[in-house]
């Protein structure tokens, strides 16, 4: 799950620095560093307000496992 995050934030970066998309989407750049590399887990409250900067809405939802 959090490569796939890892893949989304620089896809959703492109060309631009992380500075230039940090400010653009309202964290630090430091922040955006530690999430594209892994070292941090981002909060839900976060990643609203990133998704919304994107254009994206946050869809929550617990699915129950099935049990073999």
């Amino acid at each position: 799950m959090k490569q796939v995050f890892q893949n989304f934030i620089k896809e959703q970066k492109g060309d631009k620095t992380q500075s230039q998309f940090a400010k653009e989407i309202g964290i630090s750049r430091t922040y955006i560093n530690d999430l594209i590399q892994g070292k941090r887990n981002v909060s839900i409250e976060t990643l609203e307000k990133m998704a919304n900067k994107m254009g994206y809405s946050v869809e929550i939802k617990f699915i129950k496992k099935r049990l073999c």
